[in-house]
């Protein structure tokens, strides 16, 4: 008979927790500033962490241009972040970056820095997470979600695109070479013509080359993740509270909300 009792406290106890818990989450978030944010989907299922939707935001790649009180060099990886973030139509975009939250106005998420790189298509980039990358789902609403988003299948379809691509392009894309590498190179090409080391119409041939190369390697970035391409744009409600610590409340996807 004790035995029965022990355990139905325990139970109890397990339950109060929980409705605690409940209590404090919601109380917490009573006053928070809700905001609309866009994301990629990316790697939707693990079998380590249960059912849920793996999500990349656009807010995830910060260009290094943004930080105002420090430089990228003073920058580590783990470092607490605070992002000023602006109402662009419906959804809410990156404006500003600071390691430490300004005491001015404003609404700042906060993030740690995962790393910051500078090569490929992402130069002068900071990688930073905010806690906010994992939806949780039941299975099956994992998978209906994750069917029209496979980060996989998009993958797939890129490839498919570059195959079709001429020579040259391909190699262009696959050098990594970007809109920034190609902007700077142009003043190289403009030096390298005063000094003499190549001529007026051998600069026109490189520029036109890359020129129409990158523009065409733009193009299928877009065609990509375009409407009827295979991915479908998920858009996740967030929810920011006094300390700037997001949480992901909502989530909306071909007109579907999913909580």
């Amino acid at each position: 008979m004790k035995r029965k009792y022990f355990i139905l406290v325990i139970l109890i106890l397990q339950l109060c927790f929980l409705a605690a818990m409940i209590f404090y989450q919601q109380a917490k978030l009573k006053d928070a500033h809700r905001i609309l944010l866009e994301t990629i989907p990316v790697d939707p299922m693990s079998v380590f962490r249960g059912n849920y939707v793996a999500l990349r935001y656009k807010i995830n790649d910060l260009p290094v241009k943004l930080l105002k009180d420090a430089t990228v060099d003073k920058i580590k990886s783990g470092q607490e972040i605070y992002v000023l973030l602006n109402k662009e139509g419906e959804y809410w975009q990156p404006e500003a970056v600071y390691i430490k939250k300004p005491k001015t106005g404003g609404l700042y998420i906060k993030g740690r820095v995962n790393s910051h790189y500078f090569m490929s298509s992402r130069l002068d980039t900071i990688w930073a997470s905010y806690g906010i990358e994992s939806f949780f789902l039941s299975q099956e609403l994992a998978r209906e979600v994750e069917r029209p988003n496979n980060w996989r299948e998009i993958e797939k379809r890129r490839q498919e695109l570059i195959n079709n691509l001429d020579e040259e392009t391909r190699r262009i894309y696959k050098a990594g070479i970007s809109r920034w590498w190609y902007n700077n190179l142009e003043k190289e090409i403009d030096i390298w013509v005063k000094e003499g080391i190549i001529l007026k119409p051998e600069e026109d041939k490189i520029k036109e080359k890359y020129e129409k190369a990158l523009e065409k390697i733009e193009a299928l970035n877009t065609n990509v993740l375009s409407p009827g391409s295979g991915s479908s744009n998920i858009v996740v409600e967030v929810a920011i509270d006094s300390k700037g610590e997001a949480h992901p409340v909502k989530l909306f996807l071909d007109g579907k909300v999913y909580q």
